[in-house]
């Protein structure tokens, strides 16, 4: 985020700062979303889930403003 924006909370008007959560274990979920420093609200930006599916591709789905999108990757072994 440019030092020049500034988001501010819709709940108490205090500034808010981006965040990036990294979280899993089989999976790994990447959250980003801007938290109130004042009162901790929240507002998500974006969700990625990386996972292996079963046939050994990595897919990558994305979560954001209520949208669903699966991004299936084949990976070379070699």
């Amino acid at each position: 985020m440019p030092r020049d924006n500034v988001v501010v909370c819709p709940r108490c008007g205090s500034k808010m700062v981006y965040v990036i959560e990294i979280e899993g274990s089989n999976s790994r979920t990447i959250r980003y979303y801007y938290r109130c420093i004042v009162c901790g609200y929240k507002v998500e930006d974006l969700s990625l889930t990386v996972r292996r599916s079963s046939n050994g591709s990595v897919e990558i789905e994305a979560l954001e403003a209520k949208k669903r999108l699966v991004y299936p990757l084949n990976i070379v072994k070699r």
